[in-house]
């Protein structure tokens, strides 16, 4: 049985058979089942231990968080410093001009 079907696609009349159809329709659906596959194993991969890239936490273990934090608060504690310093000086300036 070799009926005809026409789609508008685009503004374009497409003639396919259903067996055409059909093809397509299953090409489609392997397309979705290989991407799908793929998205598994790339989720499967990254959620694995000892998985380092995108999305994946980079500090697993206490060491490594602690060594962060410390580092922050270094940072911080030496930009502190500067402005306690840099405003200490300009105040010393102020009243050198001043008086």
């Amino acid at each position: 049985m070799n009926l005809k079907r026409s789609v508008l696609a685009s503004s374009h009349v497409v003639t396919a058979t259903a067996e055409e159809v059909q093809q397509h329709q299953e090409e489609f659906r392997d397309y979705s089942q290989e991407a799908l596959r793929l998205a598994r194993e790339k989720v499967q991969a990254a959620t694995s231990s000892g998985a380092f890239g995108h999305g994946v936490p980079i500090f697993n273990s206490r060491s490594d968080t602690t060594s962060a934090l410390v580092l922050s608060a270094v940072a911080m504690g030496v930009g502190l410093l500067y402005y306690v310093l840099k405003n200490k000086s300009q105040n010393a300036a102020m009243k050198v001009t001043t008086t």
